[in-house]
């Protein structure tokens, strides 16, 4: 499907986004975010994105696309790079993340969670109280 994909993990403000503009200059890739928080659209500060410049230059996707407080999990984030690579088959893909999980969930499949119905959610919250 992919030439090949390189996932780069670590903790925050370690230069790991910096290391993938590198990796990019040097042949045809995508960046794609694999940090939960890195998602949302009002957490700059906190979570040390990159500029929007440097995101638009550098050919990178799933950084601050979740209007907070709207909330976003592995499985919806999962969802939106498998959606929204589909056409980008002859490009070498570079996961960038600090977020285990969501680094684990590219490599393995993940089990489905269903939603839980608000009158449930109600019921236990009463029970904990």
């Amino acid at each position: 499907m992919y030439p090949f994909a390189i996932l780069i993990g670590g903790p925050t403000a370690s230069n790991k986004t910096e290391l993938a503009f590198e990796i990019q200059s040097k042949f045809p890739s995508f960046i794609v975010n694999a940090d939960s928080m890195q998602v949302y659209d009002k957490l700059k500060t906190l979570t040390n994105v990159p500029e929007k410049r440097n995101l638009r230059q550098h050919s990178c996707n799933l950084f601050e696309f979740i209007n907070y407080p709207e909330k976003c999990n592995v499985g919806f984030c999962l969802d939106s790079v498998q959606n929204g690579l589909s056409t980008l088959k002859n490009k070498t893909l570079i996961f960038v993340g600090g977020t285990g999980m969501y680094v684990d969930s590219l490599l393995v499949n993940i089990s489905p969670i269903a939603e839980i119905p608000q009158r449930i959610k109600s019921q236990v919250e009463r029970i904990h109280e």
